[in-house]
């Protein structure tokens, strides 16, 4: 979900194009977040709320946003990935990824035929 806020207003859309279409005037580019891009790829690395456009922002992920009547703005995490670490060598990381990811794929392809699959991260996806 993204969201623009003005002098006119708050609004927000879950596509870029729906908040500029609302605009009385045209977005400019945030070149310094396209060049983060080109130079280190994946926008996510960037861990911002920056988009490509000044002063378009992102609600960021398992967040809940609220707007009172004074257009105040507040986000708040729902829901936050478990962190607890143990200490482990690199192949008890391995087996233990090779593990459950076995173990997911059992879970959820089950089948009287033969089946494969491919893994992307997106990275090199177009």
């Amino acid at each position: 979900m993204y969201y623009y806020e003005d002098n006119d207003g708050f609004y927000f859309a879950s596509e870029i194009k729906a908040i500029q279409s609302l605009l009385q005037t045209k977005l400019e580019i945030n070149y310094d977040h396209l060049k983060r891009y080109l130079v280190y790829g994946y926008k996510f690395l960037n861990k911002t709320s920056e988009e490509y456009f000044h002063g378009i922002h992102q609600i960021e992920f398992a967040s809940n946003a609220t707007i009172d009547c004074d257009l105040n703005f507040t986000q708040s995490k729902y829901w936050k990935p478990k962190t607890n670490i143990k200490d482990m060598t690199l192949d008890d990381a391995i087996e233990g990824s090779k593990y459950h990811l076995l173990e997911s794929v059992k879970l959820r392809l089950r089948s009287d035929v033969p089946l494969a699959f491919c893994l992307s991260g997106g990275v090199d996806s177009t």
